[in-house]
């Protein structure tokens, strides 16, 4: 509703199933708060201009089945425990600095 204000508590994340956070020119580290979102479906974050690491605890969404970072300034190595990510079926990490 145009003009209200809405609190969103650690009680409603959890509603939270799909993100699409793609092209909003986001600067900086993918936040490690949003690995806390573990009952993420759809992670997608493309098209930024993030910098720095994939998160290590990223294998802590453990329901996420697709996950879009294509298109930023990441780099290091692919954390291990990505392989924790046993529903994702999408995983888009071309255009970056990744290694491993």
């Amino acid at each position: 509703m145009k003009g209200s204000s809405y609190e969103y508590t650690t009680n409603t994340w959890y509603l939270l199933k799909y993100t699409d956070l793609s092209n909003n020119k986001f600067v900086g580290e993918i936040p490690v708060e949003l690995t806390a979102l573990s009952e993420l479906l759809g992670l997608k974050l493309a098209n930024n201009h993030l910098s720095g690491g994939i998160p290590e605890n990223i294998g802590n969404m453990r329901t996420l089945i697709s996950l879009d970072l294509l298109g930023n300034e990441l780099g290091g190595p692919i954390p291990p425990s990505i392989t924790n990510l046993t529903f994702l079926s999408h995983l888009n990490l071309s255009n970056n600095k990744l290694s491993g």
